[in-house]
């Protein structure tokens, strides 16, 4: 019944869509092949007897190219202000549903009432935007907690926990940029290193007036190359629907190195950030080529085993895909022909891992996040430290260091350092003020969770 519930709005989607289609048709389909046909003439009410019928025939095609232009506009209205969100749990439902909680207070007399006050703000939260399913971590100084609400998967009823796994999207970024930091501690590489020398066998790399791109440039989207590579879609994913289901899949390091070859600057790198998952997935390549292992084996060894991180990874074992949350595919993002139904992991080549493929859970994150705020005692933090430094200004009250971006916001006080992603059916945020000692971290499987943990921060961090 909630998987049906769930889906009338993608039954809406599909209608508008169908009328989109038909009054599109009704407007660009040739005059000549109305009068041709008697069948779609008879259909349309339109006749010509005579010659002399000619001005009365053109009369009825215009009038019916306007009215089907006019169903066009309503439908693209109709499309716009409804914005259907298919995969979500309504206010109704999730206040019946009953979500999964842990705390871990600093004062055990105070645990059964901050667990109370963590579900009820997060509850408070997420009917503002609704959800599949997700699960939350929060950091405060009287303790931490993790919950789960919705579903892990509409065609079951387990909630998802602490321990389900999500794809994490662009926090994958904030990895390869800890990776990046670790190898400058081992000096193995310097921020101010060329690409261009850790892989000099796919010469020639883009360069602005001999001024090269380097290591650094890449990790705080100042490289000046673009979001994308302009041959990242190709006949293949067009015919086979691949840019909507996996668009990662089929792009290799070949095409991208094809693409850089014959792609020039146009402004100098560290000049101005443009984000660009494209650098980060070449910033992953590049580390994996200069530590001589592959991305994920260099996540792993650098970051994720000294903080005991046993749930991220990019290859799942089958223990955890057992755990893994089920996509739904979001109205805003790329498979909206299919919104509101399951959606298959994204996948991608070493080119392109490090700009957003690990999976994780709510648990994992947490010891992340901890390290990040000095919480644990960690060999990782000057490493830490050094992704945490700010050094490129975005625009008022927003810059980014290496991965990181860091927000001030107006009304609340200090800075909070973070990183959002998506795919195809996941959405994550992570996020933490150094001072207040606030973390917060959200993953869902359908709607974003940006909007809900800027909520968190200003109401628990102290206001200015």
């Amino acid at each position: 019944m909630l998987f049906v519930l769930n889906n009338i709005g993608t039954v809406v989607y599909l209608a508008v869509m169908i009328g989109l289609v038909f009054s599109l048709l009704g407007v660009v389909f040739p005059i000549r092949a109305i009068r041709c046909s008697r069948r779609i003439r008879r259909r349309l009410h339109l006749r010509w007897i005579k010659k002399s019928d000619e001005a009365v025939g053109r009369v009825h095609i215009a009038y019916k190219i306007l009215s089907n232009l006019a169903c066009l506009l309503f439908f693209l209205l109709l499309l716009f202000f409804l914005k259907p969100h298919m995969a979500i749990i309504s206010s109704a439902l999730l206040d019946s549903s009953t979500p999964f909680a842990s705390v871990n207070c600093t004062d055990d007399a105070d645990a059964a009432v901050f667990q109370r006050e963590m579900i009820s703000l997060v509850r408070s939260t997420i009917e503002a935007d609704g959800c599949t399913g997700v699960s939350v971590g929060i950091i405060t100084p009287r303790g931490r907690a993790v919950m789960g609400f919705g579903r892990k998967d509409l065609r079951l009823r387990e909630a998802p926990d602490g321990d389900t796994l999500y794809e994490i999207g662009s926090i994958t970024k904030v990895f390869t940029a800890v990776s990046l930091a670790a190898l400058i501690q081992e000096g193995v590489v310097a921020l101010d290193t060329p690409v261009d020398t850790l892989i000099p066998e796919t010469q020639p790399l883009p360069e602005w007036k001999q001024r090269r791109i380097t290591l650094e440039d890449l990790s705080m989207h100042t490289s000046g190359l673009p979001r994308m590579p302009s041959n990242f879609f190709n006949i293949w994913q067009l015919l086979f629907l691949e840019s909507l289901r996996d668009p990662y899949a089929r792009h290799t390091c070949d095409d991208m190195f094809q693409f850089l070859h014959n792609y020039r600057l146009t402004r100098k790198p560290g000049e101005a950030y443009e984000y660009s998952n494209l650098g980060a997935g070449l910033l992953g390549y590049v580390l994996s080529r200069a530590a001589r292992m592959s991305y994920e084996d260099l996540v792993r060894q650098r970051v994720l085993e000294p903080l005991e991180m046993h749930d991220t990874a990019i290859n799942l074992t089958g223990n955890q895909k057992n755990r893994m949350a089920c996509g739904y595919a979001d109205f805003w993002h790329t498979g909206s022909l299919c919104v509101g139904l399951p959606v298959t992991g994204w996948h991608a080549g070493e080119c392109f891992q490090g700009a957003g493929m690990l999976r994780s859970t709510v648990n994992d994150l947490m010891k992340f996040m901890e390290a990040n705020m000095e919480l644990t005692d960690t060999a990782l933090k000057p490493i830490l430290e050094l992704t945490h430094t700010q050094r490129h200004d975005i625009q008022d009250n927003l810059s980014i260091g290496l991965g990181w971006h860091c927000s001030q916001k107006e009304n609340i006080e200090g800075a909070i350092l973070w990183h959002n992603g998506a795919t195809g059916g996941f959405r994550s945020f992570l996020g933490f003020s150094p001072t207040g000692g606030i973390g917060v971290v959200a993953l869902s499987s359908s709607s974003f969770v940006d909007a809900m943990c800027w909520r968190l921060f200003e109401k628990l961090l102290p206001k200015k």
